[in-house]
């Protein structure tokens, strides 16, 4: 049951969280830090798509508390999102240009 006292984009942002815990079979009582990382990076990469988060990067500049009302996510969600978004890049970077 979410809080009611959340407003209507926390509330989206919980329900996504903890629906991809249901999907991974998390136990909510001992979900394990892995656990708990995936379930935010899953989270943020399914609530804010790359093109419109582009989109406000170069309308907002650093500014994350703005892009994140843009977006209707939490700011601690655009933030794994920048998290997730910048390692991914950095992967893609750097790791295959060794193999």
């Amino acid at each position: 049951m979410l809080d009611e006292g959340l407003l209507e984009y926390q509330q989206k942002c919980a329900l996504c969280h903890e629906l991809v815990h249901a999907y991974y079979g998390d136990d909510g009582c001992f979900i394990s830090t892995k656990a708990e990382i995936r379930a935010r990076k899953v989270t943020a990469l399914r609530l804010i798509s790359l093109e419109d988060y582009k989109a406000l990067e170069k309308i907002y500049s650093n500014m994350d508390y703005l892009i994140a009302c843009e977006l209707e996510v939490t700011l601690e969600i655009l933030q794994d999102y920048k998290r997730y978004y910048l390692e991914n890049l950095f992967c893609k970077s750097t790791c295959y240009k060794h193999v």
